[in-house]
């Protein structure tokens, strides 16, 4: 097992990184490693060379091979899982068939992502069911705190409750096994938006005891743009529609269960999902408990270092403890100073060919810093001199 022997060094050796540009927003769009590349294109290559074969032979036993490797990953039964092309698409598929009555609520909060949003307003609008969204204001302090915010929230009414994992615009890591419990105990179903979960954080689906699941592998194990998973808890099985109607299984391929119908859903490139396992191994090189406390340090130094030179704070405090117990991971999320930031992105990239998200959230503006292996902390210096350079000068 490979050894990082320190958080302040890059590790870029599966990557062919760009040496003229500093890509900060892995936690957009992971940059894929050459061997996870290479693994895609024999896929590919297969395809070309007989689609015939590739789509009637080989397709369902690596669709299921990969499945299951991801399955031992996430910790659940592989039957629970059915890849898609990234987080959106698999909420989108869950709140298709997602039971609700006039009068019935969905509760979401205001961090969660823009798509997701409009996902569950459309569907309360079909369905003539009620949409809330519930502010977590500044500061957060604690897990506790967002626990106690539900408690209050969560009505009678309630029939599902929607979260992320970690949140997109501000990088928060929400006490989602706590609101599982919490939501069940209120008898409302829980989807959590999970794409920025995968190799980041500790996941086993299991033990969570959600009902849904959805995230990208595309983020942070760095397999193949367009690939992602849906979950979908053994106790709703049975009421799961599918979301594109197609052969499911090509003849003669009997329709058994609900994920079945997610593997031919058309002519499409299926190499994504089948490299999964490619991602998986190479990950695995490495301890994943000193990968997710290197990348978390890297981050906790880009936070202090910015909020110190800016004169402002990081979205949410440090917390004593394990890496478990932390509000964030490996993306540092920092206030701006009052302002008007919206042209900083651009400008950061124009000038100095730095790739990072500068978003605007609660009235105010913060830049989203995201740290994997490929980077160390002179990469981070870079972006810290250049955003203090533009932000003192204007």
């Amino acid at each position: 097992m490979k050894s990082l022997e320190s958080w302040q060094q890059a590790y870029p050796e599966d990557w062919d990184v760009p040496q003229d540009i500093l890509y900060l927003n892995h936690g957009a769009f992971g940059l894929t490693p050459r061997a996870i590349l290479a693994d895609q294109r024999q896929w590919q290559a297969r395809n070309i060379a007989n689609p015939m074969d590739f789509y009637l032979r080989q397709l369902e036993p690596a669709w299921w091979t990969a499945r299951d490797r991801l399955a031992q990953l996430v910790g659940t039964d592989a039957n629970n899982l059915a890849f898609c092309p990234c987080a959106t698409t698999g909420m989108n598929h869950i709140a298709s068939f997602f039971p609700l009555k006039p009068g019935q609520e969905v509760l979401l909060n205001n961090h969660e992502y823009g798509a997701v949003k409009k996902i569950w307003k459309r569907r309360c609008q079909q369905t003539d069911a009620s949409y809330r969204e519930i502010e977590i204001p500044f500061p957060i302090s604690s897990a506790d705190q967002l626990i106690q915010i539900y408690e209050k929230e969560i009505h009678a009414n309630t029939r599902i409750i929607v979260l992320s994992q970690i949140t997109s615009p501000t990088a928060i890591i929400l006490p989602v096994a706590e609101l599982t419990d919490l939501a069940h105990r209120r008898s409302a179903a829980v989807c959590i938006d999970g794409p920025h979960t995968i190799l980041q954080y500790p996941l086993q689906l299991d033990d969570l005891r959600c009902d849904f699941y959805t995230a990208s592998c595309h983020k942070w194990l760095c397999a193949p743009l367009g690939c992602g998973f849906t979950y979908i808890a053994p106790q709703w099985h049975e009421q799961v529609e599918p979301f594109e109607i197609s052969w499911g299984r090509l003849p003669p391929g009997e329709l058994r269960t609900w994920s079945d119908h997610q593997i031919w859903v058309g002519t499409r490139d299926y190499s994504p999902y089948l490299s999964v396992p490619a991602a998986i191994e190479l990950f695995e090189k490495y301890n994943l408990n000193e990968l997710r406390i290197r990348n978390h340090r890297l981050a906790q130094y880009v936070r202090s270092e910015l909020a110190q030179r800016l004169r402002t704070e990081p979205v949410v405090p440090d917390q004593s403890g394990p890496y478990s117990n932390s509000l964030y991971g490996w993306m540092a999320a920092v206030w701006l100073p009052t302002g008007d930031w919206s042209h900083l992105q651009k400008k950061l990239w124009d000038e100095d060919r730095i790739e990072v998200p500068v978003i605007s959230f609660a009235d105010r503006y913060l830049i989203r810093v995201s740290c994997h292996l490929y980077y160390g902390i002179d990469e981070m210096n870079r972006l810290i001199a250049a955003v203090s350079r533009h932000c003192r000068t204007e």
